[in-house]
């Protein structure tokens, strides 16, 4: 009987000792797993404030382009998406005000002398 019971205290040191093992190994990963989701929540977290200070950052670079654009439309200065876009500058009368430099009526462009009784 003492054999027995000897034998069963043994037994029951050695299992509550796996156990005990087994029961920190598995706490320890668990820790560590904790731990390296709690680093990639900041690093996400990080990340998503940076995008959304770089989306802040382009939407108020758009938003003032937008003010500047529309201040200027009213002032008579560039107008951008117009339907004047696809004109042609020579079906204007006066398409040669539009070429820097010596300038020619159209009727002059070689040179040539014209009417004197129309041009002097």
């Amino acid at each position: 009987m003492k054999k027995l019971s000897k034998e069963f205290w043994r037994g029951l040191w050695v299992t509550v000792l796996v156990m005990g093992c087994l029961f920190g190994c598995t706490a320890y990963y668990a820790l560590q797993e904790r731990k390296q989701k709690e680093e990639f929540r900041r690093w996400d977290n990080k990340r998503r404030e940076a995008v959304q200070r770089g989306l802040d950052s382009i939407r108020l670079h758009n938003d003032s382009i937008r003010k500047s654009v529309s201040t200027k439309k009213g002032k008579g200065g560039i107008i951008i998406g117009t339907d004047d876009d696809d004109r042609d500058p020579y079906d204007d009368p006066d398409f040669d005000d539009l070429i820097p430099g010596e300038e020619y009526d159209e009727e002059f462009v070689d040179r040539s002398q014209g009417d004197p009784e129309l041009y002097n």
